[in-house]
């Protein structure tokens, strides 16, 4: 599991310096999947912009021998109304057929042997920009029960999902 892929402030889009040496060093473990938990680029006000950051994310990433699971995280979504269309083409992928409202390819989940990976955003294209709407929540508590019979289930989000109302991310209302 690997987060924060993005720029270290000197480079354009993802941090060149550590992120090659992130998969180089996965490899050497033979990893079934890879899970990337959001902030995968530095981000962009310019949906052009943040695309090609994330084609650099994805030479790097691709050479992953295992499957690249990626989440957005708040960075990846800085333009806006139509990013998560960009993300869906971009990662086309990743699995499209069961997702929440508005969110396939965003949120979604990876079955894999007897494992369930289950990603869901906590970024948002619109205001209030960070949480987890109703329906991301209702779709994940059933993908959860589907998964009782999983030996293992693993969710993986950007920001945590918390079940306090005092926090703008999670939340039981």
């Amino acid at each position: 599991v690997v987060g924060d892929t993005q720029t270290d402030g000197y480079d354009w889009s993802i941090n060149w310096s550590v992120f090659p040496n992130i998969i180089e060093d996965m490899n050497a473990h033979d990893p079934v999947v890879g899970l990337f938990a959001g902030d995968l680029v530095g981000g962009s006000s310019s949906l052009i912009d943040t695309r090609g950051q994330w084609q650099d994310f994805k030479d790097v990433a691709l050479g992953l021998t295992g499957e690249v699971l990626p989440v957005v995280g708040n960075h990846d979504v800085y333009p806006g109304v139509g990013t998560f269309t960009a993300f869906a083409d971009e990662f086309d992928w990743l699995p499209s057929d069961d997702s929440p409202p508005s969110q396939e390819r965003v949120s979604y989940y990876y079955d894999y042997g007897n494992t369930r990976f289950i990603a869901i955003t906590s970024d948002l294209q619109v205001a209030p920009w960070t949480g987890f709407t109703r329906p991301s929540l209702m779709w994940l508590d059933r993908v959860l029960s589907e998964a009782e019979d999983m030996e293992h289930t693993f969710v993986f989000t950007h920001h945590p999902i918390t079940f306090s109302t005092e926090t703008n991310v999670g939340g039981t209302d």
